[in-house]
């Protein structure tokens, strides 16, 4: 009798050299948790992170908010090192980017190497620049939802 075959899905490791924050651990302890039983779906891919960066880019508000249901789960928690909380929902994270692009004119994000993943975390690299010259980067830790669009963003500046 033969026994079905089983995929075995690989685990990514941390890159040598890129060693977490203290704050970037803390995020990932506190997403796990919360959801101790996430499931083991397709990991989030580049194409993911780049639909998600897309939103930072996009100068028309309803283009965006397309872009925003596209990537982001209905109830998404997006918060970063810069905000006061988090936003929660699809109308409060427009309402955050439309802010953001209003002060922070010109500036384009661009995935920063592949995307990092373990089950349904991941660890998105990106590239900030302005005017086509470097401005900075960051890092974001996300949580997949059961749809496989983003459910918790938290970001940090630097590296």
């Amino acid at each position: 009798m033969s026994r079905p075959v089983t995929a075995r899905a690989e685990v990514p490791s941390w890159p040598s050299g890129r060693g977490l924050s203290t704050a970037e651990a803390r995020a990932i302890d506190d997403m796990a948790r919360r959801y101790p039983s996430v499931g083991r779906r397709m990991p989030v891919s580049n194409k993911q992170a780049e639909l998600f960066l897309s939103i930072w880019n996009e100068p028309d508000a309803d283009v965006r908010l397309g872009l925003i249901v596209s990537a982001l789960d209905r109830d998404c928690i997006y918060d970063d090192v810069h905000r006061d909380g988090p936003c929660i929902g699809h109308s409060q994270f427009a309402m955050f980017i439309t802010e953001f692009r209003e002060e922070a004119n010109n500036m384009v994000f661009s995935l920063d190497g592949d995307v990092e993943s373990v089950r349904d975390f991941a660890r998105i690299h990106f590239r900030v620049s302005r005017d086509g010259n470097p401005f900075g980067n960051g890092t974001y830790f996300v949580l997949q939802a059961e749809d496989g669009r983003l459910r918790e963003i938290f970001g940090f500046m630097g590296r």
